[in-house]
């Protein structure tokens, strides 16, 4: 054969069937630890535990109705919640859940493929560098509704630049349902694919035009991306009467989103952490100066948009935290594809470094999750101790709180409603956030996330209390148990009754 031939032969890089297999890589983490060790995953199944509650059994847990609200509504939060109703008529609810959360970085790598070859009709060894945000920070969090929306979107961009020129009824009849099921899946994931299409729509803007001209062309995107707004349509029935509020707006400094980048490969190790950023950042810069002249513009674009939203927004809003936060691999992904390589050679070099730093994080999760799994597995034994419908205190550290493993305790006590049909200060109550609300400490205390959040003196950035503060507050007469984690507590009312790694779990004594 000849060296022209080989040339023309697609790399395996470009190959479908090779990215599907990048894809189930993806979720060995989930394969080989006895749990996913997502410190917001713990609180999402007993969310689905509630919500199955509700939607199969019509409530008949008479203590999950007592401690918990729940009720359907069109919010743009609902990406897993709604995958898990199938899900977990199949399934039991946590092998469900588990499934259901492996499903996102699968299909993240197959959007970033979709996108590749809608782009490029082909798929450039740089798209590989992709890969290196799968498993981010923010996913490795538990932003499930999230990421599952950005995946989502990547396939729906991907879709539309497929579509081309003279769709017409074919594009709304495509992308308006499908932009609905983005939405639907999370808010912040639908306006990243908006990003994208527009990046797309503004790279095919000609030169040169007059200011009139570039007005008349904005006319006309704004127009052909009619079919993805609307689900603006919805806004209303999520903000009405049934899920109030509008969530407080919480900035962030620009040193606090520098910390970000900082943070954004936190996984197990920290020295690997930080040698991946480094080599993902070196390589990021390699590829901008030796690649500039060959980049994409409609992917350029995104980037910048991407870029500007993530410098721009604010930490919180609309009762959705780290706003500014989970755009960031958003970045590195459009960056990524706007820069494909210049020749078949140096691809074969980019694409082994790409595998590389992509095997290297996942065997990093895995390896981490099934320690730490095996550990977490010890502490959850503690639940024999805990009868059904327990009413239960958590109390400790913030995960995010300027470590480097995200340890997850202060939502282990979810397992509590989980696995005991009980109750734990463990949800959030926001409003509009959720379907689900605690109720049953509501306007007395203890009864959210925050309220046994645990404020660690030596780290000024750990919101929270002290402990004897919190302790010391818990009404004795409404709860059974204070699950403590590398807190130990003191008191003559409570008696230790199980001790792990990291947990204590003891037993509120009736008074007198």
């Amino acid at each position: 054969m000849t060296d022209d031939k080989l040339n023309l032969a697609p790399a395996y890089w470009e190959r479908g069937w090779f990215w599907l297999a990048l894809a189930l890589v993806s979720t060995l983490p989930f394969v080989v630890a006895p749990m996913p060790m997502m410190p917001d995953h713990f609180a999402h199944v007993a969310r689905y535990h509630v919500m199955l509650d509700h939607a199969l059994n019509e409530g008949q847990s008479e203590y999950l109705s007592r401690y918990f609200s729940f009720q359907w509504a069109v919010i743009a939060n609902l990406g897993v919640d709604l995958l898990m109703v199938p899900l977990g008529r199949l399934l039991p609810l946590e092998p469900a859940a588990t499934l259901a959360a492996a499903l996102i970085p699968a299909l993240l790598v197959l959007g970033i493929y979709a996108l590749a070859k809608s782009v490029y009709g082909r798929v450039p060894a740089t798209a590989l560098f992709a890969l290196t945000m799968v498993w981010t920070h923010t996913f490795l969090y538990g932003f499930e509704n999230y990421w599952l929306s950005v995946a989502l979107g990547l396939l729906c961009a991907a879709a539309w630049i497929r579509l081309g020129e003279g769709a017409g009824w074919r594009r709304w009849l495509l992308m308006a349902p499908f932009s609905m099921l983005v939405w639907l899946a999370h808010l912040s994931g639908w306006g990243t694919m908006g990003l994208f299409v527009l990046g797309w729509e503004m790279s095919r803007v000609p030169l040169g035009l007059t200011w009139r001209g570039y007005l008349a062309a904005f006319g006309t995107i704004i127009g052909r991306m009619l079919p993805l707004a609307l689900p603006l349509a919805l806004l209303p029935l999520w903000r009405d009467g049934n899920v109030e509020g509008a969530g407080e707006l919480i900035l962030s400094a620009a040193s606090t989103k520098l910390r970000y980048l900082l943070d954004m490969f936190r996984g197990e190790i920290l020295w690997l952490d930080y040698l991946q950023l480094g080599l993902v950042s070196v390589l990021a810069i390699y590829l901008l100066v030796r690649l500039w002249r060959w980049r994409n513009r409609a992917m350029v674009m995104a980037t910048g948009l991407q870029l500007s939203c993530f410098l721009f927004l604010p930490f919180s809003i609309l009762g959705t935290f780290f706003v500014d936060v989970r755009l960031l691999p958003v970045v590195g992904i459009a960056f990524f594809l706007a820069l494909p390589e210049a020749d078949r050679r140096r691809g074969h070099v980019l694409a082994l470094a790409a595998l590389a730093l992509f095997g290297t994080r996942v065997a990093e999760i895995s390896y981490g999750w099934f320690q730490r799994g095996q550990e977490m597995q010890i502490e959850l034994l503690a639940l024999e101790q805990i009868p059904r419908g327990s009413r239960v205190v958590s109390i400790s550290r913030w995960s995010n709180c300027n470590r480097n493993v995200l340890h997850g305790f202060d939502h282990v006590a979810n397992f509590v409603i989980t696995r005991r049909d009980g109750f734990a200060n463990t949800q959030w109550d926001v409003a509009g956030a959720q379907l689900m609300r605690p109720l049953y400490n509501k306007g007395r205390g203890y009864n959210d996330a925050d309220s046994g959040q645990l404020k660690d003196t030596a780290k000024r950035s750990c919101n929270g209390r002290p402990l004897g503060e919190i302790v010391d507050g818990i009404p004795r007469d409404r709860f059974d148990f204070v699950w403590s984690f590398d807190a130990p507590v003191s008191r003559p009312w409570l008696r230790q009754v199980f001790a792990g790694p990291h947990g204590r779990l003891y037993r509120i004594e009736p008074a007198g």
